[in-house]
């Protein structure tokens, strides 16, 4: 509020003759236009001055040359989605031994460019030689509870039909486990 006041106050400050400042009782610094017991006057600069020029002016000014610019079309088909040039597991690494006392496993996938849902494409995953009845499109799929073991993981990019367009290898992991005989 007091900045609201400020910024107003400064703008309109041309039309006064003098700003003065001064602490109130509550601590508060106030300013005025008016002089008050103990205040002390503050140069205030006024705001500068935006002429606008008309439309014809600028137009004027701006004369024609040989080297003006062509539009160029860019035509994109847009119907037909790009093919994915990186699609591969990054975590977990193949043959990766790690411990998860929950049961986490978190599978990240590289893929470029992006899964392109606009064409309905989404990712599956195949889990220890099942494919799994979700369907994702985030590079970044998580797995909780998973027993102890090793596992097999593999991804697949499908489009609205459900056909495979790309797959990934398949990465074998060894999740450690705390056992429930040791409780």
């Amino acid at each position: 509020m007091r900045i609201t006041f400020l910024i107003l106050f400064f703008f309109s400050a041309k039309l006064s003759a003098a700003v003065y400042q001064y602490q109130d009782e509550n601590g508060k610094i106030v300013f005025t236009d008016k002089e008050v017991p103990g205040s002390v006057e503050r140069k205030v600069q006024s705001p500068p001055i935006i002429k606008f020029r008309k439309e014809e002016q600028v137009k004027k000014e701006i004369a024609p040359t040989d080297n003006s610019f062509t539009d160029i079309t860019v035509t994109e088909n847009k119907n037909k989605p790009k093919p994915y040039t990186k699609f591969k597991i990054r975590k977990p690494v193949d043959d990766d031994n790690f411990r998860d006392n929950l049961g986490n496993v978190h599978l990240q996938l590289d893929i470029s460019p992006g899964i392109q849902t606009q064409h309905g494409h989404k990712l599956k995953v195949e889990f220890d030689g099942k494919m799994l009845t979700g369907s994702w499109t985030s590079s970044t799929i998580s797995f909780f509870n998973v027993n102890r073991g090793t596992h097999t993981i593999r991804a697949f990019i499908v489009d609205k039909a459900g056909k495979k367009i790309k797959s990934t290898n398949t990465n074998t992991f060894h999740l450690q486990r705390f056992s429930k005989l040791f409780r």
